[in-house]
């Protein structure tokens, strides 16, 4: 799966739906693009007051909980749509926006690294995700390349995208950046059908193999 078709980062007002820590990594992203951010998440209670101060600490405008009628309003005006992990498809923001303006955290994550030569693996499917992740970052920084996991199971893709040093100086022998995650790999193994809302999670940490060099 790719962007919508002449989805590029231009500029303008952005819509972060969920803003916990990969939200709050999208929101910084899309800041430093040039966008006006605003965000929603339906966290209520203490959990909102929480990521309302963390909302302030990066200058965004964080509405949580927002009525049908300003979710409608927020979701057809933005210029582009981010969906954070784990949104539904059933999400009512998609009802709102623009199909070619919504696009998932991992794609940004992609539109961010565009033009970089460093190698990404995608891994998608139903069952094993966090597994084959996890052993592909071990064979790769066992054979003295430098690999980061991104998604559930490490840092949000955007994160990486914007720290280019962690690339540089994660475990292993001087060498290319690999993603374990990503929109676009080079090539592909036999998949598994899934769900929409499977593709969202990348993978989840799993102590039993070793991560290290």
């Amino acid at each position: 799966m790719s962007p919508p078709a002449g989805c590029l980062l231009t500029g303008g007002e952005a819509l972060v739906v969920g803003f916990a820590v990969t939200g709050q990594a999208v929101a910084e992203a899309l800041g430093e693009a040039g966008y006006r951010v605003r965000a929603v998440d339906d966290a209520t209670g203490g959990e909102a007051d929480r990521l309302g101060a963390e909302a302030d600490r990066l200058g965004v405008e964080l509405l949580a909980g927002p009525s049908p009628e300003v979710l409608a309003e927020l979701a057809g005006s933005a210029d582009l749509v981010v969906l954070s992990p784990g949104i539904p498809p059933s999400h009512p923001v998609l009802a709102h926006a623009p199909a070619d303006r919504v696009i998932s955290e991992i794609e940004l994550g992609w539109l961010l690294l565009e033009g970089r030569s460093s190698p990404l693996v995608a891994v998608t499917g139903t069952n094993g995700k966090t597994t084959v992740v996890s052993l592909v970052v071990a064979m790769l920084r066992r054979s003295g390349k430098v690999a980061v996991a991104a998604g559930n199971i490490g840092l949000p893709l955007v994160e990486i995208a914007r720290r280019p040093e962690i690339g540089r100086h994660g475990p292993g022998r001087e060498g290319r950046q690999h993603c374990t995650a990503h929109q676009r790999p080079a090539g592909r193994a036999p998949e598994q059908r899934a769900p929409p809302e499977a593709a969202h999670k990348i993978g989840d940490s799993h102590p039993s193999l070793p991560l290290g060099p």
